[in-house]
């Protein structure tokens, strides 16, 4: 195999389907003997080592010399590529790619809504947190009412109250609630807390008595 040379590989993030979408080049002098490119992956690059995680198979019928590739279910991590050819010789590397471009709690990333209406109307009947993806693995959710009783509690990061009171079962009455919680989130640097805290305003008003 001549010395393989690759372009910069570029890629960015879907932050909303949790994507990573790769992209790279060859000189097709220097690889006209290239099988495949064998892609590597570390969500870490200071904790793990970098392991093969798919390969992407050269065509020739291709009148052009760029390759893409999705990486499903994840937007955080580093990459590199590597070529093999025929005889199954391995280049070296090509360059890093590191990606962490999701936003982060408190800047339009994960986000919890302060009004909810579980009044069985069919809007706004659960309290579902804004844009966990695949970037928050876990939560500490803990919300209070105004006595100070814990009335919920979760790890689930969509956080999912339908609005019962975690002992009674029943719903809670109109009014305003609080909540501490930490957030979980898969960072390029490894796993951050991020403690966050604020208000629900509950109303159920025009409510069913009969779903109490």
């Amino acid at each position: 195999m001549r010395v393989f040379y690759t372009a910069e590989i570029t890629g960015k993030s879907d932050c909303d389907e949790n994507i990573i979408q790769l992209e790279w080049s060859y000189d097709p002098i220097c690889a006209y003997d290239v099988e495949k490119y064998r892609i590597f992956f570390t969500p870490n690059p200071q904790k793990y080592r970098y392991v093969k995680i798919d390969s992407v198979y050269r065509d020739i019928n291709l009148d052009h010399y760029k390759y893409s590739y999705s990486h499903n279910g994840v937007n955080v991590g580093c990459y590199y590529v590597t070529a093999v050819d025929s005889a199954t010789l391995e280049s070296k590397e090509s360059n890093i790619v590191c990606l962490d471009e999701c936003k982060q709690v408190g800047d339009g990333g994960y986000e919890l809504p302060n009004v909810f209406t579980p009044n069985n109307d069919g809007m706004n009947d659960v309290f579902i947190a804004h844009n966990p993806g695949e970037i928050v693995t876990k939560v500490n959710m803990q919300i209070f009412n105004r006595d100070g009783k814990l009335v919920f509690k979760t790890e689930d990061p969509y956080i999912n109250w339908d609005g019962r009171d975690i002992d009674s079962k029943r719903f809670v009455s109109t009014g305003v609630y609080y909540y501490f919680c930490d957030v979980y989130e898969n960072r390029l640097e490894g796993l951050r807390i991020v403690p966050i805290a604020g208000f629900i305003h509950v109303y159920r008003e025009n409510v069913n008595n009969t779903s109490n």
